[in-house]
């Protein structure tokens, strides 16, 4: 199961699965909002990369979800280019 959706214990009816599963055949995003997911997919669909999609997706959660972003926050980055290479940034805040 995904999402906040847990088998009950006490005999009760399961909670229905909040979020389902999805593929994609080109690209993906994925948040814990859909504005910020509607973002990354919009700039992916305009033709903007894997990064142009993240930076603007940081900035509508920014918005939306302002108690989880901000200075001290942590970025873990993962970055394959399209000649194969990978390459990763790391920050932790403090």
């Amino acid at each position: 199961m995904t999402g906040r959706a847990r088998p009950a214990t006490d005999g009760a009816t399961p909670l229905a699965q909040e979020r389902v599963a999805a593929l994609g055949l080109t690209a993906a995003v994925s948040s814990s909002h859909p504005a910020v997911s509607a973002e990354g997919y919009r700039v992916l669909a305009s033709g903007g990369n894997a990064v142009d999609a993240t930076l603007a997706m940081a900035a509508v959660a920014w918005m939306v979800l302002p108690g989880q972003c901000g200075i001290g926050g942590d970025a873990m980055v993962v970055v394959r280019e399209p000649d194969g290479r990978v390459w990763t940034v790391v920050g932790s805040g403090q």
